[in-house]
């Protein structure tokens, strides 16, 4: 190498140096500091000279699978559905996890029902309970076992299917309603303390072979916090007592608090202290005049902000004024359901156990008096227990048949719901089927392996309608061609029979998975079906998924003696 090619090394080298320091915009990326790609020097021995050459980085098919994640509309769930946050509570769980977790080349399968709840179970929208067969989008809440915490979410599934055949779980006292499929996932504290799941089956098998019952215990409490409401800690307790005992004056927040105990005297003497009012009396009574924070006279929307400390401040206030207290048990009581709803809600989501009873008694004139709703607290118990000393009186397990033959679930992803039925609050697992393939489509993800998430119910209702346009092979050739493809739910359809899959789902279907099949490309399925039951529906789609998957193709069994298999 002569002088003039050392030199004009020495100027490629600056500028290989350059442009590998100078910063990109796309990655964190250390190697190519966020361009993508890197820069080397090359020498062409043919013409003698040295030029600069850009590669891609390792890290560019990294940040291009998160733009397809992206995309794909899984990007929200893939860091909190991964291997480390699936929770291994038995030994079905473990084998499924250590399954998903050596996938690394050909097909995975898993296939099986998703545990439900009946029609009339409710869900928390953030404002209100409401049933869950009237879901329409809303946030629900999730329930994480490690902090004891509950946030709203949005669900990455809704299930609805139909069933004819459902159990109701009831105890003598009635602190237990619950409505459960046979392989729902039952969530229950153990004698440590700690939360586990089990399918119901083998709940309902321990329950009647033990003269005492199941052991487990259900969570009913949770912690919650809002965003906080714009009132001071006195003016919630004050707004407390005008929920109570107030009455507004025309059209403006003036409000009368007229009294007779002297407790209830004293403690709006204390509320008042700080505050410009007006007392007067009127025989045995005394009438406190005062401008209210709100115009309210029960516990609307507004106050579910609340955050933790300020639902603590209104548990305390109102047992003073609609209310009593007996050692740990506290009574609340209202005429207004939506107030009840929310007390009860207020001492749940404060770690304690409550429930509303209703009280419908008639005056002595015979007339009917508007329902009374009383909220019942047990303060610093949070679980109800299935098991009694005596075999007649422990929790009554029952066929119970769904007034609309079907069945409801979401799933989230703690892996845990808060749930209502009959006025009662429970914590309940969910199916894990879409946690272990979103897990598996994450870890190929992070290695940069490019991957797609196909809704099955979403697009093949998009594809469908394509079918006859130009634009068709263009849409359905990312779901053939991607280096992995993800399908959660195949065949979500309204029932597990062959009629109900048209012909049209199983036509797409094969065509994608056919191609998928010939050029051995990865591919991660989940379905509500067993690979038997795909078999009455198309034999050539079965077949393909069979072979390609062999020793991963798992299935959540529904069965009373166990629960999970593999082929």
């Amino acid at each position: 190498m002569n002088d003039t090619e050392k030199c004009f090394d020495e100027r490629v080298l600056k500028e290989v140096e350059r442009l590998n320091a100078s910063k990109g915009e796309y990655t964190d990326c250390p190697i190519c500091n966020g361009k993508t790609i890197v820069y080397k020097p090359a020498y062409n021995a043919d013409f003698h000279y040295w030029y600069c050459v850009a590669t891609s980085c390792s890290c560019y098919q990294q940040w291009k699978s998160k733009k397809l994640a992206h995309s794909s509309g899984i990007e929200q769930c893939l860091n909190d559905l991964t291997f480390d946050n699936y929770v291994v509570e038995s030994e079905w769980q473990a084998n499924v996890k250590n399954k998903a977790m050596g996938y690394t080349d050909g097909w995975f399968y898993i296939g099986g029902g998703s545990g439900c709840v009946d029609c009339d179970t409710e869900y928390f929208t953030g404002t209100e309970w409401k049933k869950i067969s009237e879901y329409d989008g809303n946030k629900v809440l999730q329930y994480n076992p490690k902090t004891k915490e509950a946030s709203l979410t949005q669900p990455l599934r809704y299930i609805s299917k139909p069933t004819e055949k459902l159990y109701q779980i009831s105890t003598l006292r009635g602190s237990v309603n619950m409505c459960l499929s046979d392989d729902h996932s039952f969530a229950y504290i153990t004698s440590k303390g700690h939360m586990q799941k089990k399918k119901f089956s083998e709940v309902m098998e321990i329950h009647q072979n033990r003269r005492q019952g199941f052991y487990g215990k259900i969570e009913t409490a949770f912690l919650y916090s809002g965003k906080g409401i714009d009132l001071t800690d006195n003016e919630i307790r004050l707004m407390c007592a005008v929920m109570a005992d107030g009455c507004f004056r025309n059209k403006v927040n003036f409000c009368d608090i007229r009294v007779k105990k002297q407790r209830k005297k004293e403690r709006m003497r204390e509320l008042l202290k700080n505050v410009k009012h007006k007392e007067y009396f009127r025989g045995e009574y005394s009438v406190f005049r005062f401008y209210a924070p709100r115009k309210e006279k029960e516990f609307t929307d507004y106050w579910y902000q609340c955050n933790n400390h300020q639902l603590k401040i209104i548990c305390d206030e109102v047992i003073h004024w609609d209310g009593s207290v007996n050692g740990k048990r506290k009574m609340f009581f209202s005429t207004s359901k939506k107030s009840a709803d929310f007390i009860q809600f207020a001492f749940s989501a404060t770690g304690n156990r409550s429930t509303i009873g209703t009280d419908n008694f008639q005056r002595n004139d015979n007339r009917e008096r508007p329902v009374c709703y009383y909220v019942n607290c047990v303060s610093g118990n949070s679980t109800v227990s299935m098991v009694c000393s005596k075999e007649k009186t422990k929790a009554k397990i029952e066929e119970f048949k769904p007034k609309d033959q079907k069945q409801y679930c979401f799933t989230v992803e703690t892996g845990y719901l808060v749930l209502r039925r009959g006025n009662r609050i429970f914590i309940t697992g969910n199916c894990g089927k879409t946690h272990i393939c979103t897990a598996i489509a994450g870890r190929f993800l992070a290695t940069g392996t490019p991957t797609i998430y196909m809704l099955w119910s979403d697009e093949s209702k998009k594809l469908k309608r394509l079918v006859n346009d130009n634009d068709y092979e263009k849409h359905i050739n990312k779901f053939k061609t991607a280096e992995l493809l993800y399908i959660d739910d195949l065949f979500k359809v309204k029932d597990k029979k062959k009629e109900y899959v048209s012909d049209g789902d199983v036509k797409l279907a094969f065509e994608i998975l056919n191609y998928r099949y010939i050029n051995k490309l990865k591919t991660v399925i989940s379905s509500e079906f067993y690979l038997s039951e795909l078999i009455e529906i198309d034999s050539a789609i079965a077949g393909r998924i069979k072979q390609m998957a062999k020793n991963n193709c798992l299935s959540i069994k529904r069965d009373l003696s166990r629960n999970y298999r593999l082929k």
